[in-house]
């Protein structure tokens, strides 16, 4: 081959080469723009989360509004042999139910570290009335559901606390004590039993009859094709899952993916969604309803929303005067409690309030090296004490009262996430 020709087959290779490199850079620009046209702030205004107490009568009315209830497979009485390896009895057998505590979260724990002993009688289909045992204990299998609102929350970046649910962290396991012979939960369920509430002191402190719901619909989804995409910042190729029948308020994460396989948005709109990441496991759809709250709304009919107002100009992302400390905090206002003063020292005649403990912390209990390095780090931090009231009477029966110092740990929660700038402290003013 003459040199010149040769010349004019590397020209041409190169122009090739040269048109294929512009039209992957091209490609990468229009990836990177839509990327770029991706704005969590639109997410997070489809991120209203309402968490409802409702009344079994009324449970039917609630879901025509939208609403679910955030589990119900929980059956809350329970004794330890229903559960032995070798045992018979299905958790059907045991019937949905659902119990919480009437009063404060406090009340709550010194009845949990009190561990007190009920008595309560049992009537067998024979007819022969026995006394059993009970205690009250903690169940945390209404904040089982939540964990997969905070994957989503993380991976669509809501900017906005994820869900308020003071209810979820009252519901009450009934955990039977001794043995009512034949104690299957069939045998037992089919008799009648009598936790002698009255006679307990427990009347006015347990309810049940209740379901708690959420505009949540929260389910399995079986309809992603797996696809290549360019990633819009590198152009290499990367797996996703597109999922095609979704709406402005829905969200897909996906479970069970390595840690080199982590997922990411790449477009979320009206029709459609695409995630980068392995599909190793499975997929959650999350549909948020739009809510709607009745006008005439009573106790114990009671609604917890994640309040949060996104500021106009974007979130700032240091708080560096008693001003900017303030305008955060009238975010999160309700119409039922207020905050009333912030300072840097620990006020006169006032409660500190101490955080949700275990598994009742927003978000969950961070693992214990986590733990140990947050302490270490607050330590070095100067305090801001924020003093919290109520703007209800105490005899009010709205039934709000109850809930003032869970509102202060949401406050608290989110503005740790948000700004570690202070060692955030909730205050309520002594009577």
């Amino acid at each position: 081959m003459e040199r010149e020709e040769l010349e004019q087959v590397i020209k041409g290779a190169l122009e090739r080469l040269k048109e294929k490199q512009e039209e992957a850079v091209q490609n990468m620009e229009n990836d990177a723009a839509r990327q770029l046209r991706m704005k969590p702030d639109e997410w997070t205004a489809f991120w209203q989360v309402v968490t409802v107490l409702v009344p079994q009568g009324d449970i039917e009315q609630w879901k025509n509004r939208g609403y679910v209830p955030m589990n119900e497979t929980i059956s809350s009485i329970f004794h330890q042999e229903w559960n032995r390896i070798d045992g018979t009895e299905p958790l059907e057998e045991r019937g949905h139910r659902e119990y919480f505590w009437n009063g404060t979260y406090e009340s709550w724990q010194d009845e949990i570290n009190a561990n007190h002993i009920y008595e309560g009688r049992f009537t067998n289909r024979e007819g022969q009335t026995r006394p059993f045992h009970y205690q009250l204990r903690p169940s945390h299998e209404l904040i089982g559901p939540e964990k997969k609102l905070y994957e989503a929350a993380r991976l669509y970046r809501i900017e906005k606390p994820v869900l308020f649910s003071p209810w979820s962290r009252r519901l009450v396991s009934i955990q039977l004590q001794d043995d009512i012979q034949p104690m299957t939960a069939a045998e037992f369920f089919a008799g009648q039993y009598d936790f002698c509430w009255r006679h307990n002191g427990l009347e006015d402190k347990v309810l049940e009859g209740q379901e708690l719901l959420w505009n949540v619909d929260l389910e399995r989804e079986e309809d992603g094709s797996a696809s290549k995409w360019p990633d819009p910042a590198t152009g290499a190729t990367c797996y996703g899952v597109r999922f095609s029948n979704v709406g402005e308020r829905t969200f897909i994460i996906l479970s069970g993916l390595t840690s080199a396989a982590s997922s990411a948005v790449f477009e979320k709109s009206h029709q459609v969604i695409k995630l980068y990441g392995d599909y190793l496991d499975e997929a959650w759809r999350l549909d948020i309803q739009e809510y709607e709250i009745p006008s005439d709304l009573a106790y114990p009919e009671i609604c917890f929303l994640n309040t949060y107002d996104l500021p106009t100009f974007g979130e700032i992302k240091r708080l560096c005067t008693k001003g900017d400390i303030i305008r955060t905090l009238n975010r999160y206002a309700v119409p039922w409690a207020s905050i009333d003063d912030i300072s840097l020292t620990m006020p006169k005649h006032a409660t500190p309030i101490v955080p949700y403990v275990g598994d009742d912390v927003y978000g969950g209990q961070p693992d214990r090296e986590v733990l140990k390095y947050q302490r270490e780090r607050l330590r070095h931090l100067p305090e801001c004490f924020i003093r919290f009231s109520s703007k209800t009477a105490p005899s009010s029966k709205d039934g709000y009262d109850y809930f003032l110092t869970d509102y202060v740990r949401y406050v608290l929660a989110d503005l740790n996430f948000r700004f570690p700038d202070f060692r955030w402290r909730g205050v309520i003013a002594d009577e």
